[in-house]
């Protein structure tokens, strides 16, 4: 047996819980503008930021987001709600997000980091909350 196929088997054992571990704070670090990490000793409740990028209405503040997984993740996306109030097409007034990657485009792939990149460069296509949609549309060149 190769080391490959050695560390493809060991992957395999590992918990969920380890895997996701693994895979979410320590791929994050350097990455400006994101960050999450589990809520105490619960490692299926983090909670994250992403900050608003750069040439956007939403440079310059800063968005709490909770981040549940479930026992089947990565093959299951996490939820992922915005805490902090945000006015945007994508987001309803509960906080809940329309992000294909968090529903029908999912992918083991995407892992924690990816998510929040996903999320902080969100945008316009098939808005969830269509009074923002609509407000939005209506103050183009305003901005």
């Amino acid at each position: 047996m190769d080391a490959t196929c050695i560390i493809y088997q060991s992957f395999l054992y590992l918990s969920a819980v380890d895997r996701r571990y693994s895979i979410g704070p320590q791929k994050m670090n350097g990455d400006s503008g994101i960050s999450a990490f589990p809520e105490g000793d619960n490692i299926f409740c983090w909670k994250g930021t992403v900050s608003g990028s750069k040439d956007t209405v939403f440079q310059g503040t800063e968005y709490k987001l909770l981040l549940s997984f479930p026992n089947d993740y990565p093959f299951k996306p996490p939820k992922v709600k915005f805490e902090t109030g945000n006015f945007h097409p994508n987001v309803d007034v509960f906080g809940n997000i329309c992000l294909d990657i968090l529903q029908d485009k999912r992918s083991t792939a995407y892992d924690v980091r990816s998510i929040l990149i996903f999320i902080q460069s969100l945008l316009g296509a098939s808005p969830l909350n269509t009074q923002a949609a609509a407000l939005w549309s209506n103050q183009e060149g305003k901005w």
